[in-house]
């Protein structure tokens, strides 16, 4: 099935050609969904897809669903964009910051992308980090040297612009996600990842990049900026809402520089093209939304397997499909790196007491094979 659009011809086997090879094997499975302001006019999936609607772990896609929220809050009379966060939260940012509500959603405050007590390399980083937690960072931290900083991506911001809706709208992060914008939209089938939630049998198994099952993340105050699981259709169906709601457009409009583009609130612009897009990813899991203004058309793509690759893929996909123009080559899977990269965030995962003489076996094993190698005996 192929649709016409204003940039050409638009099928599965164009889109496929834009995949790296391997999304057609047995544990991994690749959706990619595309449609206007009004409908979803395609989706295609590859792999194994077992599941009545399967859950995917949406990551930092999460952001641009925090920002709607964020927007239809400020449109609400909730709070203003310009207000400075110490406002809101008196108890958590000290008085003499200036770091506002703007500058968390376009990531501009100048907090760091973790707090250093926060590891990534965690098997479940994010679902022991409580709001108390969080708030003690917070009481130590030196707010008076942030606020208009340059673009620096943050989670931490994401959260903290979390804890400022939660204050002002007098819900938890999920239920005013829920009032405000899920049901806004005629969405059903998206919430924040705690731990019944990660057990849901429809969540489907995430890989890490050489293929190793991931473990499911869950979510405490860290929610609002990755938290989020989710169908396909039901993040096709928030992006059609999205581009039809013209009090949203707030969210699209430039905010500071960010590399080669703009950022707006949440979404990432490209320069010289009228696209917003935000990509996300998990231990498991990796997505990537893209809107193209002009002509209201957009485009989504998730697999269940944490793919660096996946934003040249989105890229490709989007010259196709908004633009009629396709690259030839197809994005190449870094195995290796992804083999090394999954062992090294093993590692770190085992007790230290552990730690240690599993490296001196290590580097016992990679002697002997130089040893080998070299002399070819041992």
């Amino acid at each position: 099935m192929s649709s016409k659009t204003a940039s050409g011809l638009w099928n599965r086997e164009l889109a496929e050609a834009c995949l790296p090879k391997g999304y057609e094997s047995r544990r991994n499975s690749l959706v990619v969904l595309s449609g206007t302001a009004d409908e979803v006019d395609q989706k295609w999936e590859w792999g194994s897809i077992s599941a009545e609607r399967p859950l995917f772990e949406l990551g930092s896609l999460t952001k641009v669903f925090t920002a709607a929220l964020l927007l239809r809050m400020v449109n609400a009379g909730f709070l203003c964009l310009r207000d400075r966060v110490s406002q809101h939260l008196p108890d958590v940012v000290a008085a003499g910051s200036n770091v506002t509500v703007i500058d968390l959603a376009s990531h501009r405050s100048g907090l760091p992308r973790l707090p250093p007590d926060l590891s990534s390399l965690s098997r479940d980083p994010y679902a022991e980090y409580t709001a108390e937690r969080l708030k003690r960072y917070l009481a130590v931290y030196p707010w008076r040297s942030t606020g208009q900083s340059e673009f620096l991506y943050s989670n931490l911001g994401y959260a903290i612009l979390g804890m400022v809706l939660e204050r002002v709208g007098g819900e938890n992060f999920a239920a005013l996600l829920e009032r405000y914008v899920l049901r806004r939209y005629g969405v059903t089938d998206i919430s924040v990842a705690t731990a019944d939630k990660a057990a849901d049998q429809r969540l489907m198994s995430g890989y890490g990049e050489s293929g190793f099952r991931a473990r499911p993340w869950r979510w405490l105050v860290f929610a609002p900026c990755g938290g989020l699981l989710g169908t396909a259709e039901d993040v096709g169906r928030f992006a059609v809402g999205l581009m039809a709601d013209r009090s949203m457009t707030r969210l699209f409009e430039p905010v500071a520089a960010a590399g080669a583009g703009h950022v707006g609130l949440a979404w990432l612009l490209h320069g010289g093209r009228p696209v917003a897009w935000h990509n996300g990813a998990t231990a498991g899991f990796s997505g990537y939304l893209s809107l193209e203004l002009r002509s209201q058309r957009w485009m989504l793509v998730l697999t269940n397997r944490l793919s660096p690759e996946l934003t040249t893929v989105g890229r490709q996909l989007e010259d196709a499909y908004f633009f009629g123009k396709y690259q030839g080559k197809r994005p190449r899977r870094n195995m290796l790196g992804g083999l090394i990269r999954d062992s090294v965030t093993a590692f770190t995962r085992i007790p230290w007491w552990l730690q240690i003489p599993l490296a001196g076996a290590v580097a016992w094993a990679l002697s002997w094979f130089v040893g080998w190698i070299r002399y070819g005996r041992i």
